[in-house]
């Protein structure tokens, strides 16, 4: 509920949801705020572009964009050559997981909300992320089960419980790690 509040259902439209109602209280999210939400489901928003190359899917969820700004796009994802002109439905499941991100963050979104974004990734593609991750200026918004790739990317903790949330902030990569690593210490134990 929390994820699907701070992306708007996903919504590509900065002006729609302006206003969202919740169970207490009012969330205003600012008019030219671009968002997107890469959920774990992100693969299967690609079943009706099976027989097309990745270009094409980009050309179809963006109609602005040339086939060179596609073609550079993707190869920031790792889909270079003929993976980037191959069907969709011959890629690895990680390699469709990278496509399917790729269209979600074409429009520069200041704000993007992954849900379990490593799941279907390989190795590679999971480094990939990573880095394209670390290089991203905006705000990023992750659940994962995934402990070393939070560790890698993420310098707050938000711990939602009894319905609140509490947010540990870290100054660096060390003290986040220790932060997580007492939190699932303390899960752990209740267990």
């Amino acid at each position: 509920t929390l994820l699907h509040m701070m992306s708007s259902g996903g919504s590509d439209h900065p002006t729609e949801d302006l206003q969202l109602n919740t169970n207490a209280g009012t969330i205003f999210v600012h008019r030219n705020l671009r968002r997107c939400e890469i959920s774990q489901h992100h693969v299967k928003s690609l079943e009706n572009h099976l027989n097309v190359s990745p270009v094409h899917v980009i050309l179809h969820h963006h109609a602005e964009c040339k086939v060179q700004d596609a073609r550079q796009l993707l190869g920031g994802f790792g889909l270079v050559g003929d993976t980037a002109l191959q069907p969709v439905k011959l890629l690895s499941g990680g390699q469709k997981a990278r496509l399917a991100m790729a269209c979600a963050v074409h429009r520069r979104p200041h704000m993007i909300v992954m849900d379990e974004p490593t799941n279907h990734l390989d190795t590679n593609s999971l480094d990939g992320l990573v880095k394209s991750l670390g290089k991203y200026d905006g705000s990023l918004v992750i659940v994962s089960h995934d402990e070393s790739f939070l560790k890698s990317i993420c310098n707050e903790l938000w711990i939602v419980k009894d319905g609140t949330v509490r947010v540990v902030r870290c100054l660096d990569k060390e003290a986040f790690k220790n932060a997580f690593d007492r939190y699932a210490l303390s899960v752990r134990k209740k267990l």
